[in-house]
């Protein structure tokens, strides 16, 4: 009987890494298109959710370098997404800000996102979309609790 589960497991992980992969290529060759990098298009969104957040804060939720943000951020700023300017609370920092065209980028991406996820959910009824919600959900936090135990 364990066999039988380790197996369903294994088929379950194999289904839930494919299903990532194929969403993730999806979303990546449709957002090609805009005109904006990956790495780039994640900074925008997360400008989009928090206006007028420094570079610094930028580099913290990435969990990338406060470098390598800043080579991210002139290219954005280059291609006009978007604008630095000094912080008025602390004037050695600098707010990242978003440009009309890096908007522009967002309402497309954002239009995507939505695409994607109609696509991917076709055919469930709503009650499996909950129920799919909480496994999602349990095996999230099952994860979350092993990684604290790790870090002890």
């Amino acid at each position: 009987m364990e066999m039988l589960r380790q197996e369903m497991e294994h088929r379950l992980s194999v289904w839930f890494r494919k299903t990532d992969q194929m969403m993730r290529r999806k979303i990546e060759r449709r957002v090609k298109k805009t005109g904006v990098y990956s790495g780039q298009h994640r900074i925008l969104m997360h400008l989009n959710l928090r206006p007028n957040c420094s570079q610094a804060e930028l580099a913290e939720w990435m969990e990338i370098s406060p470098a390598a943000i800043a080579v991210s951020i002139k290219k954005l700023e280059k291609g006009g997404y978007i604008q630095r300017r000094p912080d008025a609370a602390d004037n050695r920092a600098l707010q990242v800000i978003i440009s009309p065209k890096g908007k522009a980028v967002i309402e497309q991406s954002i239009d995507i996102f939505q695409k994607v996820d109609e696509e991917m959910f076709a055919g469930f009824s709503e009650a499996e979309l909950q129920q799919l919600e909480v496994f999602l959900e349990r095996m999230y936090r099952n994860l979350e609790d092993k990684k604290k135990m790790e870090e002890i």
